[in-house]
């Protein structure tokens, strides 16, 4: 994910063979859950974007999680 910090959008790439659905969830620090979609991965390399811009400055935890149940976490920061 890039760029971090982040003001607007958060560009979220997803590489590798794991392909189909990809559950996608920002939770803030109290664990609130800002943002949940799935997504569908079909090729090796993929982009996502998503708009952050109207959220308060923080810090936030990305999880995504494939249907084979592999997941990934990471943290990033938003900034005004």
């Amino acid at each position: 994910h890039y760029p971090n910090p982040v003001t607007h959008t958060l560009t979220v790439e997803i590489d590798g063979d794991v392909q189909g659905s990809i559950a996608l969830q920002v939770v803030d620090v109290q664990g609130r859950i800002l943002h949940h979609e799935v997504v569908e991965k079909h090729s090796h390399q993929y982009q996502h974007r998503l708009q952050v811009d109207s959220w308060p400055a923080g810090t936030y935890f990305l999880s995504l999680q494939s249907e084979g149940n592999q997941s990934v976490g990471m943290g990033f920061q938003k900034i005004n």
